[in-house]
């Protein structure tokens, strides 16, 4: 079950490949450079600017890794 989604990816390098647009629970994102935006489930938004980790916890939840992030929760 998808818990989040790539919705914008600018000058984005990944350091295991670009992730899928639809990600599950457990996922590790790892930026290298760029800027990520991340949509959640529950309509929050995270631009995670690279070189950054992010592990995608739940539909409502994530822990930063190291790097730096924006979020907007509704």
């Amino acid at each position: 079950l998808a818990i989040a989604w790539l919705v914008n990816a600018q000058n984005c390098q990944w350091s295991e490949g670009e992730p899928a647009g639809d990600m599950q629970a457990g996922k590790v994102l790892k930026l290298e450079r760029g800027l990520a935006e991340v949509r959640f489930q529950c309509g929050a938004r995270v631009v995670l600017e690279g070189p950054a980790s992010l592990e995608l916890l739940s539909a409502k939840s994530a822990r930063l890794m190291h790097g730096k992030l924006t979020a907007r929760a509704e």
